[in-house]
């Protein structure tokens, strides 16, 4: 902990035994030693546990608001941010969870500065209005890597929606049609079948859970004469997923925005660059 008016990353500690949950599954931590704290940077990963996170994130900002009470300035940096995906509400009764954790943190607890990694919300219209929020891109990362090993790669999304999401243009021409949240099916057009034939391919994609999308989408591009088919994956959410797709396809690079024993592309650049940019 710093305790000059820099930024302070906040490692908290765990109880007696050494654990940070107790055996009924109630979180527990500590923040010790913040009386002299004026910033605070907090560097949270929303997995492999969002809900069990969420309470941790929060348990963290109220005891640096009772133990701080020099801080002038709180950021939140979410290198993965747990209920992200729910970022519309689409039915009668629904929340858009993402927006109602953002407001939370900016309107309950005063955070001043959010920063995410390729947050799923981040192309949305209704982010605009928040000036607090700022959300990065690992793609870069994960195509330079893809790139020494696959020179030629040809660089595609699975769909619609990740082509939306993803800041570098890439090839179009797949389409996904989702039975339910577990049941989907992939279609590639023929001038999309024109650009990969004989071509290794990346599939970009910013979240991997089950593996469904992805492993429909290399079934279809192998058919259409894809040469090899790897895919570059921000937030390895679902452990059951990244096996299936190390699986299926010829080559898997995943950031290490949660941590998983199979990422090989390291973000920690990011988290500094995050935090450099708010000490501006």
């Amino acid at each position: 902990m710093s305790r000059a008016a820099q930024p302070a990353i906040v490692f908290p500690t765990a109880n007696k035994e050494g654990l940070y949950r107790f055996p009924d599954g109630e979180v527990y931590l500590r923040v010790p030693g913040l009386k002299h704290i004026e910033r605070a940077t907090i560097v949270h990963s929303g997995y492999p546990d969002p809900s069990g996170g969420i309470i941790e994130l929060l348990m963290i900002l109220n005891i640096l608001r009772k133990y701080a009470p020099n801080m002038e300035r709180a950021h939140v940096i979410f290198t993965s941010m747990q209920y992200a995906r729910q970022d519309n509400a689409w039915y009668d009764g629904e929340l858009n969870m993402a927006q109602m954790l953002i407001d939370m943190l900016d309107l309950r607890f005063g955070v001043n500065a959010i920063s995410t990694i390729d947050a799923h919300f981040a192309r949305e219209d209704w982010v605009r209005p928040y000036s607090i929020l700022t959300d990065v891109s690992a793609v870069e990362n994960l195509m330079d890597k893809a790139i020494a090993d696959y020179p030629g790669i040809i660089f595609v999304t699975p769909d619609a929606g990740a082509q939306r999401r993803i800041r570098i243009k890439m090839a179009a021409g797949a389409k996904k049609k989702r039975a339910n949240s577990f049941d989907v099916s992939v279609m590639l057009d023929e001038k999309f079948a024109s650009v990969i034939k004989g071509k290794v391919v990346g599939v970009v994609d910013d979240i991997l859970s089950t593996g469904n999308t992805l492993v429909r989408f290399a079934e279809q591009a192998r058919k259409l004469g894809a040469k090899k088919v790897v895919a570059l994956i921000t937030h390895g959410v679902g452990s059951a997923g990244i096996s299936r797709v190390q699986k299926e396809f010829d080559g898997l690079y995943l950031t290490n925005t949660i941590n998983h024993p199979e990422a090989n592309v390291d973000i920690r650049g990011l988290v500094d660059t995050c935090i450099l940019q708010d000490r501006l």
